[in-house]
Formats: C-alpha cells, sequence, structure tokens
C-alpha cells in the first residue's frame, strides 16, 4: 500500500498546484482578457496587477465551458482528497481484512475516476479564453499532466493490492 498511497498522495499535491495556480496555460496574446500573460481555471495573472483572483463579472457565463472544467475541478478535489482519507483510514486500520480488499478496489476506482477529471482540465483550451489556440501549456498544465499519470498508476496499484488480498483470504478460506 505504500506505493500507492506515496502516488496518491504525490498526484493529489500536484492536482491541487494545477487547479489553483494561475499559471496553467501561458497566453500567447490574443486571449479573452487582454493583456493576461497566463490563465488558471479560477485566476489569471496580468503583468500589471500581479495575480488577479477571479475572472471579471460578465466574462464567464454560467453555461460555459470555463465553469464547467471549474466544477469539475471542484469534484476532483473532493474525490482526490476523500480517497486519500480512505487510504489513510486503511493504513491505520489494516487488521480488518474482511472489508480492507473492497476498500482497496473502491479507492483504486476513485482514483481512476480522477484521472479522467484530471484530463478534463484540458477543455479550458477549447474555451473562450484560449481563442484561435492561442496559449501554451504552463506549469500548471504541466503539473496536471504529471497528477493524470500518477493517478492512473497509483489506482492500478490499489486495485492490484485489492486483488493480491482478496486471494490471500481465499487462500486462508482453503486451508480452514
Amino acid at each position: 500500500m505504500s506505493r500507492s498511497f506515496i502516488l496518491h498522495f504525490l498526484s493529489l499535491v500536484l492536482s491541487q498546484y494545477a487547479k489553483w495556480s494561475c499559471q496553467f496555460f501561458d497566453a500567447q496574446g490574443s486571449t479573452a482578457i487582454p493583456g493576461a500573460t497566463s490563465l488558471g481555471l479560477f485566476c489569471y495573472t496580468s503583468p500589471g496587477t500581479g495575480n488577479e483572483w477571479g475572472y471579471p463579472d460578465g466574462l464567464i457565463p454560467d453555461e460555459s465551458t470555463l465553469a464547467t472544467v471549474q466544477r469539475i475541478a471542484i469534484a476532483n478535489t473532493l474525490i482526490g482528497f476523500c480517497a486519500w482519507v480512505i487510504t489513510l483510514f486503511s493504513c491505520i486500520f489494516c487488521y480488518c481484512k474482511k472489508f480492507l480488499h473492497f476498500i482497496y478496489v473502491l479507492v483504486g476506482l476513485m482514483l481512476l475516476a480522477n484521472t479522467g477529471l484530471e484530463g478534463s482540465n484540458f477543455l479550458l483550451w477549447n474555451s473562450g479564453l484560449c481563442a484561435n489556440n492561442s496559449c501554451d501549456l504552463g506549469v500548471g498544465a504541466k503539473c496536471s499532466i504529471s497528477a493524470a499519470c500518477l493517478y492512473f498508476v497509483a489506482a492500478i496499484f490499489t486495485c492490484g493490492r485489492g486483488k493480491e488480498l482478496k486471494d490471500e483470504m481465499d487462500e486462508d478460506d482453503d486451508k480452514e
């Protein structure tokens, strides 16, 4: 469990940095916000004033791609945190093998879901903020790619550990 726990923790940290930093994309000129040098999921950076938290009113309608990506990012954060807490408690209470294999598979599926949700951050590329492909990958986008890869590997390790525990329980039952 230690490998998947460490991978899960690293992916959670990278994912949070990618979401909450204002440097997801580097703006290259004609974005929806004049003068913006980088764009994030929830904020942008302009050279004159530094980080501007939140986008200007009226720029983002509720049905826009950015609003959808923001909601998905919050869901991704909640699922990742819940999976991490479940993993932490399963490490502490590892003596209960009867349900532990189920918990590992459940956490593995949550991590697999987070892999897809992490990838959905890139829907922002098709939004009005990055009109005419005017955005390049920023530090946040690269962290998001790394987090998605780590979520996937952690999901594989976690589900594999759940199967190992199930097989061990089956062998113990056969011995009795």
